[in-house]
This record gives C-alpha cells, structure tokens and sequence, in this order.
C-alpha cells in the first residue's frame, strides 16, 4: 500500500475515533448531542469526498505516467528494431 491508501486510512481511523470520543465526553443534551453530531457527520462526508477526489485525480495522474512510459519504450524499442533490421539487410 502506498502513502496515499496509509493517509487515507488513518484518516478514516481519526475520523472515526474523534466522532466516538465526541459522543462520550460531550457534556450537552441528547438533542445538542445529535445535531452536533450529524454536523461532525456532515463534515466527515464531506471530507471523505474531497480524499476520493484526490486519489482519482492521483491514480489518474500515475496512470498517465505509466502510459506515457509504456508509449516509449514501444517506440524506442520499434525503433531499435527497424534499426537492427537496416542494418542486417545493409550487409547482404
């Protein structure tokens, strides 16, 4: 796993363990406890979200990579072979 899935991960852990630890120290009424906590759940979406998009954006950009190199080495190696060819049909 790389850096990126590691960050997520442990973002999601701290979302998730600020959320419950929220709940249980929260010295407010039931009702005060539920809106704040569907605010921290409103808030917690929507930087989930905003992780998405940057892994998308992230995967997209080394996929990319990866294909650009690929496209290279196919042309460098055709090339290497055209060169191979002119040069053993130059001998005979």
């Amino acid at each position: 796993m790389d850096n990126s899935g590691k960050s997520t991960i442990a973002f999601l852990m701290g979302v998730v363990a600020g959320g419950i630890l929220g709940v249980f120290f929260a010295p407010k009424s039931g009702k005060e406890t539920r809106t704040d906590l569907h605010r921290y759940i409103k808030d917690a979406e929507a930087n989930i979200e905003k992780k998405k998009e940057e892994i998308k954006e992230a995967a997209s950009r080394q996929l990319s990579k990866v294909k650009d190199q690929m496209s290279r080495a196919f042309r460098d190696g055709m090339e290497e072979m055209e060169t191979k060819e002119g040069e053993d049909g130059a001998g005979t």
